[in-house]
This record gives structure tokens, C-alpha cells and sequence, in this order.
């Protein structure tokens, strides 16, 4: 697998490989002896692999010499320019591309978009993304590249929404669920930033994003607490605004930090994660059908879900397993000490369809 760090390359969506490696292979399946576009695309992928882009260039125009309107052969020669780090030649392949009807797959539109970014062509790549919607509704991809270039604009609430619509399509795929808690969390909805941050962490298989999410949550379940001097002085964050969805139970996650802490602390256990276990699962158990009613998006994409969790009894392993990285011995100790309750929850799991990485936890290294 071939990346290439592009503009909108943020997460592990953009149109940064072949789309061989992206699970098109069987488009190129061919017989080696026949020359045709695809073994020169085939071959052209084999000189990107190694490097040698020059050679890819030359295999990739043989192919479109042979089939002028391949749509792999454009993608892979624009994606290839790209990779030069020759944004306008890489758009103008796509471009030339479009203008002759080759727009059968949104890679080509994602990777025009990131050339444009990358040419500081900024409102062009959005009407290259809007573009692409109007193409491909169904696409969440294209949503959620086009959210971070809003993003990058400082147009939050217009990547707000994306990101809600881009979750919607296709709730697998961690980076929008990453996103959208930072921006619930800058809003200063913590409950919302806690469970859609704690959603992303189950479905992302990269160690160090996942611990950066982890801190974050930990973060927001402190919920502003500061020490102040040596006596244990606190000063707590509040949010007076009612209108916050969940505003009650997350101007009680200070003291109710606090309080774990303090529970922990008695007991001589560890302090950098247990309080913070104990917390997740309380405000999972806190979410119920009596709660102020929250936004559309939030309602119908996370409160099921979590409420569901909660009702099976199955809160509590979620947060030991979501906040291991905080710290790993202390994780493996409560999970080896409540195996019954793991098993459980990874059949629960299997039957709910939000698979844990790798679908084994022993590969997280929990």
C-alpha cells in the first residue's frame, strides 16, 4: 500500500493510494503476457512502489495510448504527479480527464481537490468537492475531506454538518466521529464530545491516534478541574449555558472526577485511569430517555447506541476497554479480573455491528 502525503491527507481516506491497494485489484486482474492498459497500469503501480516515477509516468501514458478514457490510468498518472509534488500537472491530468467524461470513481474529484489546496486554490477545491457530491451523493468520503477544508477556513459549522452527514453514511469510519468531539468539545459540549470521541477510539486501529483520543477524553471528563496550591485547592469550569445538550451532567463531571479521584486515592489504586473508567461508564449510565432532547444528529446516531450499551450492562467493560491507554497494567489487571464481562460484551459487540480494532483486543495490546 502506497501513501502520499497530500494537502487533505489528514486521515487514511484521501485519494492517496492506487486504487489497486484501495480494493480495486480485481478491475486489474490481467494475463502478463497481453499488453494491454491494464498490465501497463500494473506496471506503472510497481514503479511507484519502488520509486521510480519517472517509469510510472511512461507506463501509465502507455496505457492511456492504448485506452485514452482509462479512468485508472488518469488517476494513477495524476497520483503520481501528485507524489512528485507537481500539484498543477496533477490537477490538469484529472482536469483533461472530467472535460472527456472520466468521472466514474470520486478519487479522481478527491485528488483534483487536494491539488487544488495545494496550489492555495482554496474555493476551487470546494467546488471541486461540492462537485463531487452532487456526483456522488452517497459518498461520505468526499464529505468528510471536504469538512476538513472547511475546517482549515475557520467555516466550522459548515464542517460541523458534513461531518454529522458524512458519520450518517458510513458510522465504520473513525476520523469523522474523531472530529466531530473536538468540535462538540470546543463548543463546550462535553457530554457529546465525550461519547463521540469514546465512539471513535472503539473503531480506530491506530495506536497513537487512538491515545491522543483517549487523553482528550480524559480531558473533557475532568471537565476544567485545576489544582491550585499544594492544599488541594480546585477551581471548576462551568458552562451556564442551558441550551448545551447534556449541560447538566457535564458541569457535574468536575466534582464527580473529584469524588472518583478521591475514592481511589483511599484505596492506594491508580490514579491515571481507574477515576477516569469510573466516570465513562457513569455518564453512559447517565444517558437515558429522560434526558433533555438533544440534536437530530446526535439523537439518532449515538444515544441508541450508548443507551443500548448501558441497558445490556455493558458500560463499564466499554470504559476500562476505551481508556486502557491512560494506563495499560492497570487496564489488563481490571480486565483479567473480569473476563466474564469482556466476553460478554465482545458478543454484544459482534451482534451491534461497532467492531472493536481488529475485532481482537489482545491486538491492542490490552
Amino acid at each position: 500500500m502506497r501513501f502520499l502525503a497530500i494537502a487533505l491527507a489528514l486521515i487514511l481516506l484521501a485519494p492517496t493510494q492506487s486504487l489497486a491497494a484501495q480494493g480495486s485489484s480485481d478491475l486489474l486482474k490481467i494475463d502478463d503476457s497481453a499488453q494491454d492498459a491494464t498490465f501497463f497500469i500494473q506496471q506503472g503501480i510497481g514503479s511507484y512502489d519502488e520509486g521510480d516515477f519517472d517509469a510510472a509516468i511512461r507506463a501509465f501514458q502507455k496505457a492511456l495510448d492504448l485506452e485514452p478514457n482509462n479512468t485508472y490510468a488518469v488517476y494513477e498518472l495524476a497520483l503520481t504527479y501528485a507524489a512528485m509534488h507537481e500539484p498543477q500537472i496533477a490537477f490538469d491530468t484529472i482536469k483533461s480527464g472530467l472535460e472527456r467524461g472520466i468521472d466514474e470513481i470520486p478519487e479522481l474529484y478527491m485528488l483534483a481537490a487536494s491539488s487544488l489546496d495545494d496550489l492555495g486554490r482554496s474555493d476551487e477545491a470546494i467546488d471541486m468537492f461540492i462537485a463531487a457530491i452532487d456526483r456522488f451523493p452517497g459518498d461520505f468520503g468526499i464529505r468528510l475531506n471536504l469538512a476538513i477544508s472547511y475546517m482549515r477556513l475557520n467555516r466550522v459549522a459548515e464542517a460541523r454538518a458534513l461531518l454529522e452527514e458524512s458519520v450518517s453514511l458510513e458510522p465504520s469510519h473513525p476520523s469523522g466521529h474523531r472530529i466531530l468531539g473536538t468540535i462538540y468539545g470546543e463548543s463546550q459540549e462535553i457530554i457529546p464530545a465525550v461519547l463521540a470521541l469514546s465512539y471513535s477510539a472503539a473503531l480506530d486501529r491506530d495506536e497513537d491516534r487512538r491515545r491522543v483520543v483517549v487523553n482528550r477524553i480524559r480531558d473533557l471528563l475532568e471537565g476544567g478541574t485545576t489544582l491550585v496550591n499544594d492544599e488541594g485547592a480546585l477551581v471548576l469550569s462551568w458552562n451556564a449555558d442551558e441550551t448545551v445538550p447534556f449541560s447538566a451532567l457535564g458541569n457535574m463531571l468536575p466534582l464527580l472526577t473529584v469524588g472518583a479521584i478521591e475514592v481511589h486515592s483511599d484505596d492506594g489504586e491508580n490514579l491515571t485511569y481507574l477515576p477516569y473508567a469510573d466516570m465513562l461508564a457513569l455518564v453512559i449510565a447517565m444517558i437515558d430517555e429522560e434526558a433533555e432532547e438533544p440534536p437530530p444528529h446526535f439523537a439518532n446516531n449515538y444515544l441508541p447506541y450508548f443507551r443500548e450499551m448501558d441497558a445490556a450492562g455493558h458500560g463499564e467493560t466499554f470504559a476500562h476497554l476505551i481508556l486502557s491507554p491512560l494506563d495499560m497494567q492497570a487496564a489488563r489487571a481490571w480486565l483479567d479480573e473480569n473476563t466474564e464481562a469482556v466476553e460478554s460484551f465482545s458478543d454484544w459487540v459482534g451482534q451491534t455491528g461497532l467492531m472493536w480494532p481488529d475485532g481482537n483486543r489482545d491486538q491492542e495490546g490490552i
